[in-house]
């Protein structure tokens, strides 16, 4: 895929290629933003088109690494204080609320099962979501203050604590069929459950396989 790139200063655009080359020599792909889509990319070649004192354009060649881009949806879930009594708020929530668990419903809009991220608050020990009727589920105690990061694509689970200091439990996760952090939400989508004793987030990644001004 080619880009055109235009820069007023020769500067700005050499110190852009040289953190490009850098991306190459790490094996640590950018990110490239177009509109509210990302795809990880590496800028393999740049070709100069023109060259004036006041205007620098280039080509450049990038190397989608995955083949696909994608796009997120955030979803917030919170507790029902009044355990489902039949609560009127003023924003349009994506769950109904009931006396065991609260029960909503995550759609897919993608064209592909898509990676779920998962940001679940403290206070709560070993917090369960299920979602399309797979368990998300980590053993651990989150304090108030703290939080859990499930990252699906960088398939990491984090336990932030208040003070910022960020701790790998990555093996305190379960990925049993059924049961698996890192499970996708089906093209279907499915509906999400929890025990209501505690706060999360959803981020589906939505994604397709086309430039999305395509």
């Amino acid at each position: 895929m080619n880009l055109a790139l235009k820069a007023t200063r020769a500067s700005i655009l050499e110190e852009f290629l040289e953190l490009a080359d850098k991306d190459v020599e790490s094996n640590t792909p950018g990110v490239l933003h177009v509109n509210d889509w990302q795809a990880q990319v590496f800028i393999v070649k740049d070709a100069a088109q023109t060259i004036t004192p006041q205007f620098y354009e280039t080509t450049l060649t990038l190397l989608l690494v995955e083949g696909v881009w994608r796009r997120p949806s955030n979803h917030e879930y919170v507790i029902d204080i009044m355990q489902g009594e039949g609560l009127d708020y003023a924003h349009d929530y994506n769950f109904d609320y009931t006396r065991n668990n609260i029960i909503g419903r995550l759609n897919n809009q993608g064209s592909q099962p898509s990676g779920l991220d998962l940001t679940i608050f403290g206070p709560v020990s070993n917090p369960r979501i299920t979602i399309a009727g797979n368990s998300y589920a980590v053993d651990a105690t989150i304090a108030s203050g703290e939080r859990i990061e499930v990252k699906s694509l960088e398939k990491t689970v984090t336990l932030v604590r208040a003070d910022g200091e960020r701790e790998n439990i990555l093996q305190q996760a379960y990925f049993n069929k059924g049961m698996d952090i890192f499970a996708p939400l089906p093209l279907s989508g499915g509906e999400v459950a929890w025990n209501n004793n505690f706060n999360f987030d959803i981020t589906v990644w939505e994604q397709k396989g086309r430039a999305p001004w395509l």
